[in-house]
């Protein structure tokens, strides 16, 4: 072969991207491309010219891993898988003889990479078994009785993830965390794992232990006895532990409760046992404990607001609720659900238009579930007409995000001046006076005023 064919022929292999390793019918190396000279630890000169069985001498290689050895030996096609630079790193080497005049003249072999064809088959598995508990999720779910179910509403993940711990668990009397920020449906969780409980029968108590004055909240949790306190009833009092007996439980905000009531709570979590303020005697309960918090218990531990022993028996089988901006695909169906709910309530047939239910992923929802139930009450109150459109939204609510659609019947001046409306109403609340406002939109005060007329926007303004 010419120098400079020679020379042609290596750019070109140079290009191929899976390692190209050539001997001659003695073993000699005659070439080998850039890409083979990657999988391997030495240089591609130290290769040229040598021999392959010299080279396993010199611990170049494996000889168990040497297929041009093999091809030239049994004059047909070897394979095998070798170890590359490092454990997590496979090489398929495959060698194939070329024969001339009945003899092994050449044996080409090829390397291909294929730790990441390995990387993808287990993607593939991962994506197999997510499929398997998908539909293991779903035929369970549908086990369930509709009354268990109906007013959980969700699509995301996430939710179905966390809906999916919930009521597998909620058949064991184990104690379970919910954790996740106000407003994110902690107490529908909460309701759930009960009805698909075993205690479903049986009472379920709800308090709110950030609601309740603390001077107040340990006779709730656990009665008194006549004559305990000033002003206490001459019977005495039940408290809620014993109200919920054989029943469950739902301690709420659970991180707002004091010290010297976390160590009594602990108790009867731990010993199934309370004793009634005033009391002398310990009464045996039989209660299942869920109980709620948005704060970071461990960090509260950390600062020594919460004990670590209680906050490790509540946290059997923690469950978090995502809140709202990380589930997107849950605003649909609860606006929905929230729309029906609230017509039949007030007697109307409100819908709200595709470009407003658009709108409502943009917006972040800091307020959560909660906060999206209550615009939605406030839309079906409020709004003219059977179907709420965007700019009735954005005047009840500044802070949407909109995002026009490329198609529709509003003009572009329209679409300006929805835009314009949306963006002076949610600039109102940072500037104490029409003047400042206007300045920080770089317009005069004329100006301003002239649109907020024409766009029926209220000025709270005294500088009006």
């Amino acid at each position: 072969m010419k120098p400079e064919t020679a020379k042609e022929v290596l750019e070109i292999i140079d290009c191929i991207r899976d390692g190209i390793f050539i001997t001659d019918g003695e073993g000699k190396v005659i070439l080998l491309n850039k890409s083979s000279e990657a999988l391997s630890k030495h240089k591609r000169e130290e290769y040229m010219g040598n021999y392959v069985d010299k080279m396993i001498n010199a611990g170049f290689f494996d000889e168990s891993e040497v297929v041009s050895l093999k091809c030239i030996e049994t004059e047909k096609e070897q394979s095998l898988i070798q170890k590359g630079l490092d454990e997590n790193h496979e090489v398929l080497v495959t060698g194939v003889p070329f024969i001339k005049n009945g003899k092994v003249d050449k044996v080409i072999v090829t390397e291909r990479d294929i730790s990441y064809l390995n990387k993808l088959e287990e993607k593939l598995r991962y994506s197999q078994y997510l499929n398997h508990k998908y539909k293991e999720e779903l035929q369970y779910f549908r086990s369930l009785d509709s009354e268990v179910t109906k007013h959980v509403v969700y699509e995301s993940s996430q939710m179905r993830k966390a809906i999916y711990l919930a009521t597998r668990t909620a058949e064991h009397d184990t104690t379970i965390l919910l954790q996740g920020e106000s407003g994110t449906g902690k107490e529908v969780i909460a309701k759930l794992i009960y009805k698909s409980s075993k205690r479903k029968d049986k009472p379920f108590i709800k308090i709110n232990c950030g609601a309740i004055p603390e001077n107040l909240l340990e006779s709730e949790l656990f009665g008194y006895e006549k004559g305990a306190f000033t002003g206490a009833d001459n019977n005495g009092k039940i408290g809620l532990f014993e109200l919920a007996n054989e029943g469950t439980l739902f301690l709420d905000e659970i991180g707002d409760l004091a010290l010297h009531l976390q160590v009594k709570i602990l108790r009867a979590v731990q010993e199934k046992e309370i004793m009634r303020v005033g009391g002398n005697s310990y009464i045996p309960i039989d209660v299942r404990i869920i109980a709620a918090t948005n704060a970071d218990l461990k960090e509260m531990i950390k600062e020594g607001k919460f004990r670590s022993d209680l906050y490790y028996r509540l946290n059997v089988v923690p469950i978090m609720i995502d809140p709202l901006r990380n589930r997107k695909a849950d605003i649909r169906p609860l606006t929905e659900m929230f729309l029906k709910n609230f017509n039949r309530k007030y007697g109307t047939e409100k819908k709200i238009s595709e470009e407003g239910l658009h709108s409502l992923t943009k917006y972040s929802w800091p307020g959560n579930v909660r906060e999206l139930e209550n615009f939605i009450e406030r839309l079906v109150v409020i709004s003219e007409g059977d179907v709420i459109n965007v700019k009735q939204m954005v005047s009840q609510f500044p802070d949407l995000d909109i995002e026009f659609p490329v198609q529709g019947k509003n003009t572009f001046k329209e679409k300006v001046e929805e835009y314009e409306k949306k963006l002076i109403m949610s600039q109102m609340q940072y500037y104490n006076s029409s003047q400042e406002l206007a300045d920080g939109f770089g317009i005069d005060k004329s100006t301003l005023t002239r649109k907020m007329r024409r766009y029926d926007i209220a000025n709270t303004y005294t500088d009006k």
